[in-house]
C-alpha cells in the first residue's frame, strides 16, 4: 500500500470534499520538509512550502481535514538531548559534541511559554513549530522568529579534501487555521507583504511598536487554511489581500461534501496501521537536508509544457486566475516535490535525499493542479460593476449546495436580492455561460453542471 492509499484509507469516512482531502496531505508533507529540502539552482532554491486555502461555505468540511493534519503535526515532539547525553561515555560526548550542542539549542529554542488567564503555561516541544490557532499579524511574525532551528550537515571542502560539518539555520513555521479571517483584518497592511516574503523563503525584518525588532532569517511559512467565498470577496475588495499573495495561493474550492455518515465510526485496525505508517514516514522526513532534482525526462516535459502555457494553454481561462497562472511553473514544481516525498524518504549516509523527481510524479502533480483549477475561479470573488453579479454568484452557490431548483423556488429564495425580471436576466446569463443548465421535469429545474470526475482522484 502506498502512502497516498494509506491517507485515503484513513480519511475514508471523513465527509470533507475529495479535493480538500487530497491537497491537505501535500501541505502536511511540506510542513515536515520545512526549509531543509529544495530543488533548482543553488543561487535560487525552490522549497516545498506553499499556501493552500480550502474555500467553501460553512459546514462543508474544512475543519475535519485540518484536524487530522494537526494530529500528525503535534504528535512528534522534540526529545530532551540531555537525557541521551547522560548515557554517553566521555569519548562519545567528545565525538558528538557539535551534534549535542545543536540538539540542545533546538530543544531550548522550542521551549517558550504562552500566557493564559494571567498565568504562563509552557508549550509542548513540538518538532514542527506551529503558529497559534487564532493569531494576529504581530503574533505570526513573532512565532516565525521563535521557530528558528539548527541542522547539522556535511559539505565537501575542496581545500581540506574531506567532508566538514556545518550548521544550517532556518525559521520554518506551519500555519494551520480553520478560518483565516482572524489574520486578515483592517489596518494590517503588512500581512500580505510578510506572507510573500515567507513564501519565497527570504529574510524578514519587522519593527514593532513596543518590542523592538523581529528579525527572521531564512523564514519559511507553510499555510493550510480555510475560509468562505464571502470572506475572499471582502478581503480582496478591501485590499487586505493583493495580487502578489493571490499568485502564490492554491485556492481549492468545493461546493459539497462527500457522503456524510450519521456519526463517525471508530477507526478500523487497517486504518490505525495506515495512520501509524504515515506518522513514521513523516518523522523520517525531518532528518533530510539537501537538494532533490527533476530527472532529465521530467524537465524536458516541463519545458515543453511551459512553452505551450505561455502561448495561452490553460485549463481555466478566467481572468481571476491570471496571477496564479503567472506562477504555475513554480506551483507544479512545489507540488511535485511533495508528491515525491509523500512516498520516498530515502537518503544517503549524510542524510541527503537520493533519487530524482521522475516524469510520472511530475505529470501527476501537473494533472492534480489542472483538475483543481477548473473550480478555482469560484473561490476568487471580486467586486464588479454589474450590481447583479453578486446575486448571480450567490444563486450558483445556493444550487450547488441545495441541489436542483425551480424558477419559482429561486424567486422565493432571492426575493430580497432581485426582482422577477432581474432573476430571469441572471438565469439567462448563467445558462448562456454554461454555469447553469435546465433539466427536464416535471418540474423543470435549474442545476449546476458537474465537471467530469469532480470528486475523483488524479
Amino acid at each position: 500500500m502506498t502512502n497516498w492509499e494509506r491517507w485515503q484509507l484513513l480519511m475514508r469516512d471523513i465527509p470533507s470534499p475529495q479535493a480538500f482531502v487530497d491537497f491537505a496531505i501535500f501541505s502536511t508533507i511540506a510542513a515536515f520538509l520545512q526549509r531543509r529540502v529544495w530543488t533548482g539552482p543553488e543561487h535560487e532554491k525552490l522549497f516545498a512550502n506553499h499556501y493552500t486555502l480550502l474555500v467553501a461555505e460553512p459546514a462543508i468540511g474544512k475543519g475535519r481535514v485540518l484536524k487530522q493534519v494537526l494530529e500528525f503535526l503535534t504528535e512528534h515532539q522534540m526529545e530532551d538531548p540531555t537525557q541521551k547525553m547522560a548515557q554517553q561515555t566521555k569519548e562519545q560526548l567528545t565525538e558528538s559534541a557539535n551534534e549535542n550542542m545543536v540538539n540542545i539549542a533546538n530543544f531550548s529554542q522550542s521551549q517558550h511559554k504562552t500566557q493564559q488567564n494571567g498565568k504562563f503555561k509552557p508549550e509542548r516541544n513540538l518538532l514542527i513549530p506551529l503558529a497559534p490557532n487564532a493569531t494576529t499579524f504581530e503574533a505570526l511574525v513573532g512565532a516565525t522568529a521563535r521557530a528558528g532551528r539548527y541542522k547539522m550537515y556535511s559539505e565537501w571542502d575542496a581545500t581540506l579534501q574531506k567532508n566538514v560539518s556545518k550548521v544550517y539555520t532556518h525559521c520554518s513555521l506551519h500555519f494551520c487555521l480553520e478560518e483565516i479571517s482572524s489574520l486578515f483584518r483592517k489596518h494590517q497592511e503588512n500581512v500580505s507583504n510578510f506572507l510573500i516574503t515567507a513564501y519565497d523563503c527570504g529574510d524578514y525584518t519587522y519593527e514593532t511598536k513596543t518590542q523592538g525588532t523581529d528579525y527572521v532569517p531564512r523564514c519559511c511559512l507553510n499555510l493550510l487554511g480555510g475560509t468562505t467565498p464571502a470572506f475572499i470577496e471582502i478581503a480582496f475588495n478591501a485590499s487586505l489581500m493583493n495580487d502578489g499573495f493571490a499568485s502564490r495561493l492554491w485556492p481549492i474550492y468545493a461546493a459539497e461534501t462527500r457522503p456524510r455518515p450519521l456519526r463517525m465510526p471508530e477507526l478500523t485496525d487497517e486504518q490505525k496501521e495506515a495512520k501509524k505508517a504515515l506518522s513514521a514516514h513523516f518523522k523520517k522526513l525531518t532528518n533530510l537536508y539537501g537538494p532533490i532534482q527533476f530527472s532529465a525526462e521530467a524537465w524536458e516535459w516541463l519545458e515543453s509544457w511551459w512553452k505551450r502555457h505561455q502561448a495561452g494553454e490553460r485549463p481555466n481561462k478566467s481572468d481571476k486566475l491570471s496571477s496564479y497562472y503567472g506562477r504555475k511553473n513554480i506551483h507544479v514544481q512545489k507540488l511535485a516535490i511533495c508528491e515525491h516525498f509523500l512516498e520516498c524518504a530515502d537518503h544517503d549516509e549524510l542524510m541527503r535525499p537520493v533519487g530524482e523527481i521522475n516524469l510520472a510524479t511530475t505529470q501527476r502533480a501537473f494533472n492534480r493542479l489542472s483538475h483543481a483549477e477548473m473550480q478555482m475561479h469560484k473561490a476568487l470573488e471580486f467586486e464588479g460593476k454589474n450590481p447583479l453579479a453578486g446575486t448571480a454568484k450567490k444563486l450558483v452557490r445556493y444550487i450547488e449546495k441545495n441541489g436542483p431548483q425551480t424558477t419559482d423556488g429561486l424567486l422565493i429564495e432571492f426575493y430580497n436580492d432581485a426582482t422577477q425580471e432581474q432573476l430571469n436576466e441572471i438565469l439567462d446569463y448563467l445558462r448562456k455561460t454554461g454555469q447553469l443548465i435546465l433539466i427536464d421535469g416535471p418540474p423543470i429545474q435549474w442545476c449546476v453542471p458537474k465537471p467530469n470526475n469532480q470528486n475523483g482522484h488524479i
